[in-house]
Order: structure tokens, then C-alpha cells, then sequence
């Protein structure tokens, strides 16, 4: 059994859109009203590896040449670097109990770490985290509701 690894640039097109263009079909909709833009810019930086039989993974592929700037002041929107830690986790709780607005709440860490840019997640990351904790509390009759 072999297996595939590839890691693509994230400005790179969906490979749906990459046949469409090839079938030179009008990729932007026409029925919308406000069509978003599309960002990404066909790159075709990519590292491609193959898993083989004796264990032991085989880079197959590389291409680093990217055909767009790069800017790593918004890498951090990316979900891998965004996290909410357990001491923001327990503030956020503690000021829900409070009954502190999310924004308030939010604005005290923007404060505390001295920027937005210093942050390792977004005022919808503590929403987010702040809806799955109320939903999952439990209510009155809801332990009668399990057992029964």
C-alpha cells in the first residue's frame, strides 16, 4: 500500500477551479449580487512525498517558487496557529458568569498582550468557545432526560 503526502501553497486554486479554467468555463458567478473575489493566484509551490513499502517516506517532488508576496503578519489567521489557552478558556468562563460582554472580555486580552497582532486567536475564537461551554452545561430536567 503506498501513500500520497502533498502540501500545497494555500494561494494555490481548488482543483475544481483548476478545471474549470481549463474547460474554460467563466469561473465568477454571474447571479450573485456582491460577488466575492477570488484571492488565490494558481501557485505552484508544492513539496509532494510518497510513503513506500519499506516504511520510509520519498520527497517525489519540489517546487518552492511561488508566484505571489508573502506576508506573514496574517499567518496567524491560519487555524493551526490559532489557540485559545486554558488560562483565556477560564478568564472568558469567569467573565460570562460575570456577564461581561464578549467584546469587553476580548478587549481586556488585546490590552493585556499589548495588540491585536500579539494575539494567538480571534474575538470569534472566544464567541466560539463561549457557545460550546453554554451548550454544554446542563439544564434543568436535562440528567431526568438521559436516565429515562
Amino acid at each position: 500500500m503506498e501513500r500520497k503526502w502533498d502540501l500545497e501553497c494555500s494561494k494555490d486554486l481548488p482543483k475544481s477551479l483548476k478545471m474549470m479554467k481549463k474547460q474554460k468555463v467563466d469561473v465568477k458567478r454571474k447571479n450573485t449580487l456582491n460577488p466575492r473575489p477570488i484571492t488565490k493566484t494558481n501557485c505552484g509551490a508544492r513539496v509532494c512525498a510518497v510513503l513506500a513499502t519499506n516504511k520510509k517516506w520519498y520527497v517525489t517532488k519540489v517546487s518552492l517558487e511561488h508566484n505571489h508576496p508573502f506576508s506573514p503578519s496574517k499567518g496567524r489567521f491560519y487555524r493551526c496557529h490559532r489557540v485559545v489557552n486554558r488560562r483565556v478558556k477560564r478568564q472568558l468562563e469567569i467573565h460570562q458568569r460575570a456577564g461581561v460582554r464578549m467584546n469587553k472580555s476580548f478587549n481586556t486580552f488585546v490590552v493585556e498582550s499589548g495588540g491585536y497582532e500579539n494575539l494567538p486567536f480571534t474575538e470569534k475564537d472566544c464567541r466560539n468557545y463561549v457557545d460550546k461551554v453554554k451548550r454544554l452545561k446542563f439544564g434543568e430536567g436535562d440528567a431526568e432526560a438521559i436516565q429515562a
